[in-house]
């Protein structure tokens, strides 16, 4: 929120979540750490003297569980207070703070939408000159130097972290890190060979599965399983695969103790050997089904990509009204309902929803009929609407592969983009709907349960498991057979 008095950094009105911004916002927390505690209580005061709060408000925000909320607000107060070295600090810090919210004024992260993620490491090794800059000029108290260093110690390695790792990098090393922690026979269990039909055996029901379960692993092995799962997706992704398997504690309550609504039983598994040539790993229970390919540096494909929920909505008990999956359901939903008379004749396929989404877990997904209203047929905010919700699927992974996917979307051609919607318009009435282009297909389904059950998938209509650019690797590069 911002601070009276204080000159707020403009960002662009449309941004969407990128990992730049995250170390960004995490640099300038810290910096602002840096700054009140050593920067900003020495203004117009000796050394020693401690600066108190001045208002009851700004008491309580210190004594709050988010203790650096309450320093960087006293940065905010005091933002023309220092001296001008130390004014330029926080400058910096609050540009590199404000990274952290989005075009809705919510909590998370923001980059420029439609461009790709900015070189990490130039920006960071600039910064830290800045920084040695500006500790030169803000005549830092002797005792201030050691968080200071520790300061651009710690930004030089996230500098060097950005710039040695990508994201397919990242997730052989997890994968790698995760299968060295295993026993013989949990390997056994959670490794395949490349080839095997497994990997392309998926689906999002309760039922037996393959793979090593995290009730088989003991706590440094789940640890490495969430790494590796961290490794692919973005922070909101994240959170919402976390919080879909976490529904299984509700369902069991539910379900009288159902054995089968259990939190621990989503699988993981490894195809081939992660490195140059091609492979690929995915985790899969009720609800959730991320299946990756990658070959080398590249990021094959992460599709089929489904997440589901049920309820869709917690009626009862401490999580009541948790929405794991709200903005596919309301962003989706305001679209529909924010077309005219004419352009909703076109956008209602059919006054009764499906049961279920109609591709199902096919191994590949064929292309279906592109029913509903064209993106040619509708407004620029209309328009604006309907690629956000594309974004919501496609941001679910880290930025460099969701930037890449939508790239490719995009490329064929926003206006030849279909949006159908089935079944009732409020809250409460079955629906579903469907978004489909030449190169994808997303479908979202809440029937079951008296609509309080979701199903939303995407699928790469010529990409599904890596499969079309696997074909073009083979096709360039020898291997043995």
């Amino acid at each position: 929120m911002p601070v009276a008095g204080v000159e707020r950094f403009e960002r662009p009105q449309n941004v969407r979540p990128g990992q730049s911004a995250t170390h960004m916002s995490i640099l300038g927390d810290i910096l602002l750490v840096v700054i009140n505690q050593e920067i900003v209580p020495k203004t117009g005061q000796e050394d020693g003297e401690r600066h108190e709060p001045q208002t009851q408000e700004d008491q309580t925000t210190r004594n709050s569980a988010l203790p650096w909320l309450a320093l960087s607000s006293r940065a905010d107060e005091e933002r023309k207070a220092p001296s001008p070295g130390a004014d330029s600090l926080i400058h910096t810090a609050l540009i590199l703070r404000d990274a952290r919210v989005n075009s809705n004024g919510k909590a998370g992260v923001a980059v420029p939408a439609r461009r790709r993620r900015p070189a990490t490491f130039p920006f960071a090794f600039g910064f830290n000159l800045l920084c040695l800059w500006a500790m030169h000029h803000a005549n830092l108290p002797s005792r201030s130097k050691v968080p200071s260093i520790l300061f651009v110690a710690l930004s030089f390695f996230l500098a060097l972290r950005a710039r040695a790792h990508s994201p397919a990098q990242e997730m052989a090393d997890a994968a790698k890190n995760f299968v060295a922690a295993l026993k013989p026979d949990q390997q056994a269990k959670a490794v395949f060979e490349w080839k095997e039909d497994e990997r392309l055996n998926w689906h999002f029901i309760p039922k037996p599965r393959k793979g090593l379960p995290f009730k088989e692993m003991n706590s440094p092995q789940r640890a490495l399983a969430h790494a590796l799962l961290s490794s692919g997706l973005s922070q909101r992704g994240f959170a919402k695969a976390a919080t879909i398997m976490s529904l299984e504690q509700v369902l069991f309550d539910l379900d009288d103790n159902a054995p089968s609504r259990n939190a621990e039983l989503y699988f993981f598994s490894i195809f081939g050997q992660p490195g140059k040539q091609p492979w690929g790993w995915r985790i899969e229970g009720h609800h959730l089904s991320l299946n990756f390919a990658v070959a080398g540096d590249e990021v094959l494909a992460v599709t089929p990509s489904f997440l589901g929920a049920n309820p869709a909505q917690v009626q009862t008990g401490p999580r009541k009204g948790l929405r794991v999956l709200a903005v596919e359901e309301d962003l989706a939903r305001e679209l529909v309902k924010g077309l005219d008379a004419e352009q909703r004749k076109t956008a209602l396929v059919a006054t009764d929803a499906p049961r279920d989404i109609i591709t199902g877990n096919a191994r590949k997904a064929n292309s279906l009929e592109p029913l509903g209203i064209a993106a040619s047929k509708l407004t620029a905010p209309q328009k604006e609407l309907l690629m956000k919700l594309i974004e919501e699927y496609v941001f679910r992974y880290r930025s460099e592969i969701a930037e890449s996917d939508l790239k490719k979307i995009r490329q064929a051609g926003d206006d030849r983009i279909h949006f159908g919607w089935a079944g009732g318009l409020q809250p409460g009435q079955g629906h579903y709907y469907r978004i489909q282009g030449p190169t994808f297909l997303m479908e979202y389904d809440n029937t079951q349960n008296n609509a309080n059950h979701i199903h939303a998938v995407w699928r790469d209509l010529q990409n599904d498991f890596g499969e079309d650019l696997l074909r073009k690797h083979y096709e360039q590069a020898p291997h043995s057979k």
